[in-house]
Order: C-alpha cells, then sequence, then structure tokens
C-alpha cells in the first residue's frame, strides 16, 4: 500500500515538473487581457464587472433548487403531507418576499 502511495506520488511530481519545464510563460500575461466568455474586456486585475443582482438572483434560484431537492420526497409520501404543505407555504412565502422587496428585478 504504501509502495503505490509513493508510486502515484512520484508519478505526479515527475509529470508536474515536466509542465513546468516545457511551459511557454509568455502566454501566461497575454492570458489574463483577453475576454472572458461573459464579454468584459480585463482593463485590470481586479474583479469590478461583478454584477450584484446577478449573484442575488443566483442565490435565490440555489436556495429554491436545495428547498426542493428537499420538498421531492415528501411528494412520494402522502403519510407527511403537512410537512409538504408547510415546505411549500415557505417557499410561496420566501418568493413572495423576495418579489416585494425587489430583489428579482433585473436593472441595467
Amino acid at each position: 500500500m504504501l509502495l503505490i502511495l509513493l508510486l502515484s506520488s512520484l508519478i505526479i511530481l515527475v509529470l508536474y515538473y515536466l509542465s513546468v519545464l516545457f511551459m511557454d510563460n509568455k502566454n501566461i500575461v497575454e492570458d489574463g487581457k483577453k475576454e472572458f466568455e461573459c464579454g468584459f474586456r480585463a482593463e485590470n486585475l481586479s474583479r469590478l464587472p461583478f454584477s450584484m443582482q446577478f449573484f442575488s438572483i443566483a442565490l435565490v434560484f440555489l436556495i429554491f433548487d436545495v428547498e426542493l431537492i428537499i420538498i421531492l420526497p415528501y411528494i412520494f409520501n402522502f403519510n407527511h403531507m403537512y410537512m409538504f404543505s408547510i415546505m411549500m407555504i415557505l417557499l410561496y412565502l420566501g418568493t413572495l418576499l423576495e418579489w416585494m422587496e425587489g430583489s428579482l428585478d433585473w436593472y441595467y
């Protein structure tokens, strides 16, 4: 077991040092100046083009996905219908609160 661990660690280190040896260093700086998938042109290294509206909507969707994962087992088990009803009411109230607060509005 120890021999396998040492052999795999040695292979990883050899591959790492080979990649560092053959790496072209001049392309590293140029890659940081290219456009990303979002289309923003990077003027400097700070992360200024960050949208808080996108973050809040992504966070709301993440919370709703987790709640959906919690709710799904109760859909098939009708003995716990009161728990399903409570979770659905909480999900509805959370959506209503986000909507009334204006967090779901998208501003340009």
